[in-house]
């Protein structure tokens, strides 16, 4: 059967549009991998080590390692050797990120650095890039574990914060309390520390926010916000989790095997167990007790 011209036309516009949705713009992921390759060849752990050199572990288990490094680094990159001016180091985050349509809302983030503690001490060209190292960005849902994932959070915050003295941000030096002073009414600092990310106690409530970073003063200090069966912890960090492995909260598996908090980690099958034996105890006593009585008063 001979399909007339205007259908023909269709067809083809069908097919092409297709093609256009299912092959991503730019490098395949095949060649993006070897064009990384070919980078990290200098740009990683090695003798020559130009620039700042990247870890390859980290930055193949990151979000962008399948982007291929051109995507960013476009402009003054074609030569061999080559020196990139300030402007053509790296491209905008906003060239991705820019809409709500993106997995982060920038313009969100944005608002919420200004109103954060952090937003008092940057300028107006403060970027992404200041905290996050665009090489090993792994968000929470995509780590291995809870512990990875929370180290991963903590790192960003310790490389400001993680001794006593200075920060320089944006050439400007700032004083820094060190952390143990200023966490001396938390038990067992060192564990928690490593138990729990430090934006869930310096962000606002429950929100489900990162950037919105308190000042000292306003961070929460009540111990029931975590350590409680209705947990803060359910709404900011735990969210992240994958729904089947949270939809119980606290009482699933994967939880008891990562996480462990006094007052909200709890087994309902152990908390059966135990109240099935306490009664099963008392009840014994009772028939005990009861046959004691009456075989007495027979004797008597």
């Amino acid at each position: 059967m001979r399909l007339p011209s205007h259908a023909i036309v269709w067809v083809t516009l069908a097919a092409l549009a297709t093609s256009l949705a299912v092959v991503p713009s730019g490098l395949s992921a095949q060649e993006s991998e070897s064009a990384a390759a070919a980078c990290l060849g200098c740009h990683a752990a090695n003798p020559q080590n130009p620039g700042s050199g990247i870890r390859t572990d980290n930055f193949a288990a990151s979000v962008h390692a399948a982007l291929g490094c051109r995507l960013c680094h476009s402009a003054g990159y074609q030569g061999f050797p080559h020196t990139a001016t300030e402007e053509q180091k790296a491209g905008d985050c906003t060239s991705c990120h820019r809409n709500s349509g993106a997995p982060y809302h920038f313009g969100w983030i944005i608002n919420e650095v200004r109103a954060s503690v952090h937003g008092k001490m940057v300028s107006e060209d403060f970027a992404c890039i200041e905290c996050h190292d665009p090489h090993e960005v792994l968000p929470v849902h995509r780590a291995a574990n809870m512990r990875e994932a929370i180290a991963n959070a903590n790192r960003r915050c310790l490389e400001c914060h993680g001794q006593a003295g200075e920060a320089t941000v944006e050439g400007e030096r700032h004083s820094l309390v060190h952390l143990t002073r200023v966490h001396s009414f938390l038990p067992r600092l060192t564990q928690h520390a490593n138990s729990g990310r430090c934006v869930e106690c310096h962000t606002p409530g429950r929100e489900q926010t990162v950037h919105l970073i308190l000042s000292a003063r306003s961070a929460v200090q009540d111990c029931v916000e975590c350590h409680t069966e209705n947990s803060a912890l359910l709404e900011k960090f735990y969210r992240h989790m994958a729904e089947e492995d949270r939809r119980d909260g606290f009482v699933n598996s994967v939880l008891l095997n990562n996480y462990y908090m006094v007052g909200a980690t709890r087994n309902q099958r152990l908390d059966n167990a135990m109240w099935t034996l306490f009664g099963l105890s008392f009840l014994g006593i009772c028939v005990h007790g009861t046959a004691r009585l009456v075989t007495r008063r027979k004797r008597s």
